[in-house]
């Protein structure tokens, strides 16, 4: 449900990036969930905190919030500096959830293995190469199927049919799809920094106006 709630949410305000971008974002965002959530309390907390000290008119107490409210900004700016600055968080978050995708995938009888079906479709499709699982077709050992594009050559149309044994067969054989991960993760990288600038902007909005009226 996250990731469908999720894939709504960034296909509303990204609607020109293209499905592999789409999922590997929603991804890092499905992998990011508690962090996103706990960031969401905090500022719901800090936020009600703020309204009853303003309605009581205790410029004391507003100095202390605008305080506190400035350390969060800051905390919130640095944490966001180190996740953006590292170029191995953002697709280490993205090759954790299409992991998790893989073992759904594998376990038929789970109630999410649709959607991991169509997420591990997408990336082995999309992005103008075909790749088979994260290191290769050995991802898919035990599994009584597999992906179209797991049999399937570059600059042609996707394989009509595919088992274990064809993709094992391939010559040659298709590569993992961790690099092509990591690198369309790099390119939406820009457009996922969205998801913390919407964080920052209400907080750094709230804390000038403290400022302003605390402190004037």
């Amino acid at each position: 449900a996250n990731a469908t709630i999720l894939r709504m949410f960034v296909r509303i305000f990204l609607p020109t990036a293209p499905d592999i971008s789409l999922e590997l974002l929603v991804g890092v965002l499905v992998v990011g969930y508690p962090i996103v959530l706990a960031i969401g309390v905090m500022l719901m907390a800090y936020f009600f905190f703020g309204m009853i000290v303003s309605c009581f008119g205790n410029v004391n107490a507003l100095k202390i919030y605008g305080i506190l409210l400035g350390i969060f900004v800051c905390a919130l700016i640095t944490a966001t500096a180190v996740l953006f600055g590292s170029p191995t968080y953002l697709p280490e978050r993205a090759i954790l959830y299409m992991r998790e995708n893989l073992v759904i995938y594998k376990n038929e009888n789970s109630d999410k293995n649709l959607l991991a079906f169509e997420t591990w479709n997408t990336v082995m499709k999309e992005g103008g190469t075909y790749c088979c699982g994260l290191l290769g077709y050995k991802d898919f050992a035990g599994s009584l199927r597999m992906l179209a594009p797991s049999c399937s050559v570059d600059d042609k149309f996707v394989a009509e049919f595919c088992d274990y044994n064809t993709a094992a067969a391939m010559n040659p054989l298709l590569p993992g799809c961790m690099n092509k991960i990591s690198y369309f993760v790099e390119l939406s990288r820009p457009q996922l920094a969205v998801v913390p600038v919407s964080f920052l902007t209400p907080p750094i909005i709230v804390l000038v106006a403290v400022i302003c009226t605390a402190f004037s």
